[in-house]
């Protein structure tokens, strides 16, 4: 590097370094000498990395005390503070996800887990076609469906949960579904005519309960819409849709965990008919409603 013939900050450097910066001040002129780009600015890929970030937020928001004071100790060695060190974990694997599907792969059968679970899931003969966000897969009820291996990720536990999804259906459809039946323990989620618009939601602890949540306005016209279910655990349940509250269900009677070793299915009820599904999550915590109502404004 050329030696700098006058001070640096004196506004007169000279030199190589001086060339690059330019602490002058003239009208029009840089700081730097060459603005700063970014390598997939207003693409998709840098979308999910920002609605990933606004989820790292959210997440922040929902610890205790001593879980925040937790993530202060794990970043004092990199000078981080304990909000800095839980995004920078939460960007590389979301902690509070167990599955999130974004179902964009436009061939193949695999849909690709960015949960950082590593919940890779089975898509048996569903087709790709256009989503709200890029990409979505289209099933009928003769053999289309998603199949995601147990991974006790998966498992909720006693735990509150969130399931988001968006659907475009017209029928009887699945949403998510992890039961063993021999047992009654897990949940499945159905969503349909019931015979009014409603979503259903069986929760099994080795006991089973039923809640069903009526839509206040019907979502079976075949477009895009967003549902998200969260769960408070022995209490209710509450549904939403495109970012509304519509209503909640009574769940208090599932005291126990709901465990299982069943896989986790997607899968359409009724045909003939389709059912379109795109950007798939499952939350190991309840979300709140601001939260929902920002997954439901997430469209590419």
């Amino acid at each position: 590097m050329t030696k700098l013939k006058a001070p640096l900050l004196s506004l007169k450097a000279q030199g190589s370094l001086g060339d690059t910066l330019t602490i002058r001040n003239p009208p029009k002129l840089h700081i730097a000498g060459l603005p700063p780009t970014h390598p997939d600015a207003r693409t998709l890929p840098q979308l999910y990395q920002r609605w990933t970030f606004f989820d790292a937020k959210e997440y922040w928001k929902s610890l205790s005390p001593s879980a925040k004071a937790t993530y202060r100790t794990l970043g004092a060695p990199n000078a981080r503070t304990a909000y800095q060190e839980c995004v920078a974990r939460y960007l590389i694997n979301p902690p509070d996800h167990a599955l999130w599907l974004r179902l964009d792969e436009p061939t193949g059968f695999l849909a690709h887990d960015f949960s950082g679970k590593h919940n890779d899931t089975q898509i048996w003969q569903a087709i790709p076609t256009t989503g709200p966000i890029d990409l979505a897969r289209s099933f009928d009820a003769i053999d289309d469906h998603l199949t995601t291996p147990h991974n006790p990720t998966l498992n909720l536990g006693t735990g509150n949960w969130t399931v988001t999804c968006w659907l475009a259906f017209h029928d009887w459809t699945g949403l998510l579904e992890k039961w063993h039946e021999p047992t009654w323990h897990g949940f499945i989620i159905h969503v349909g005519n019931i015979p009014s618009p409603k979503l259903r939601l069986f929760i099994g602890d080795g006991a089973r309960q039923s809640a069903d949540m009526p839509f206040l306005s019907n979502p079976m016209d075949d477009l895009y819409h967003h549902i998200a279910l969260v769960t408070y655990h022995a209490d209710h349940a509450e549904l939403y849709l495109d970012g509304a509250y519509q209503a909640s269900g009574d769940i208090s009677l599932i005291t126990g965990s709901i465990n299982n070793t069943a896989n986790l299915l997607f899968r359409m009820l009724i045909s003939p008919g389709t059912t379109n599904a795109d950007d798939i999550h499952l939350y190991t915590r309840a979300l709140t409603r601001e939260h929902i109502y920002h997954l439901s404004q997430r469209r590419f």
